[in-house]
Parts: structure tokens; sequence; C-alpha cells
């Protein structure tokens, strides 16, 4: 995350809308970019104050290197007084495709439910004295 304290921070240009930009990368890899679209708060400035959290693919951590790069371009401001970093290791999701198929297979066995109640109660009326 990347967080402004000050009441007139952030990143902010007085170009705009949607004619300043900027981007971040890891290892020299853009992984996320913001155009200045809206006018700020209190201000004629176009940007926003805070940036994140922005998820990282776990590809950039199997290095021992983790550089991290912000790039804003002419006649920008980035009034930046904190920056996080959170490494959020061990909690594995599934794939889209994979959320995909365990929502069918979830709701197949949920729609064959009823068809099973009712098979096990025609075997029980059925069933001789």
């Amino acid at each position: 995350m990347i967080k402004t304290e000050r009441v007139h921070g952030g990143l902010h240009s007085h170009h705009g809308p949607r004619k300043k930009k900027a981007t971040i990368a890891i290892n020299g890899e853009r992984i996320d970019e913001f155009w200045l679209i809206d006018k700020m708060p209190n201000g004629e400035d176009y940007g926003f104050r805070d940036v994140g959290p922005i998820p990282v693919d776990l590809k950039f951590l199997r290095g021992r290197k983790f550089d991290v790069a912000l790039a804003i371009e002419d006649q920008m401001y980035w009034d930046i007084d904190l920056v996080e970093l959170h490494i959020q290791v061990g909690s594995k999701r599934p794939s889209v495709m994979g959320s995909m198929l365990l929502g069918a297979l979830l709701s197949s066995l949920v729609g064959l439910l009823p068809l099973v109640f009712e098979t096990i109660a025609a075997l029980l009326k059925a069933k001789p004295e």
C-alpha cells in the first residue's frame, strides 16, 4: 500500500483527466498503472491519495531480489508518507477455472439431493413388511 497522511498530498497533477499516469513495476515488469481521472477534494489537481492494496503474483517472490519501482510522468507529483509491503504466504487459492469447476460440482451435488431423497422415500414406502 502507498499512503499519504497529509491533507494535500498523494499522486497528483494539474493536467487531466486521463493525461497523466503512474506505473508500479516489480523486477522490471509492470504490475499496475494509475491514470489521473478525478479532481482531488478541495483542490484543482487531478489524482488520489492512497494506492493499494495491489495483489502481486507469487512468481516475483521466488528469487532473492525484489525491486519495486514507482514511475511518474513529467509534471506529476507523488507525496508519499508511508509504504507498506505485506507478504502473505501459505494461503493458496484455486485458480478462476478451479473455482468455476468447484462451483459447478457443488451445484450438481445440491441439485441431486432432492432426487436422492425421493429415491430413498420411494424405497422405504415399497419395502415389504
